[in-house]
């Protein structure tokens, strides 16, 4: 039988928490400063990518904060 291929995303260096890093809702820059909205752009293109790739598991190999 014919195994399917899975997907492993490896991401790195996500600076989460920093002001043009990775970051989630609930920790971003205060609404109405130009971090908060590249925080949000970011994550939100972030949140879109992983969707579409469906990985079958996520590995973080370095600097995750």
């Amino acid at each position: 039988t014919k195994r399917k291929a899975k997907t492993i995303l490896l991401v790195s260096d996500l600076h989460c928490g920093h002001r043009i890093g990775l970051t989630p809702p609930s920790h971003r820059s205060p609404a109405g400063t130009a971090h908060h909205k590249q925080q949000r752009d970011l994550y939100d293109w972030w949140v879109e990518t992983a969707s579409k790739i469906k990985p079958y598991a996520v590995m973080c190999v370095g600097d995750l904060i």
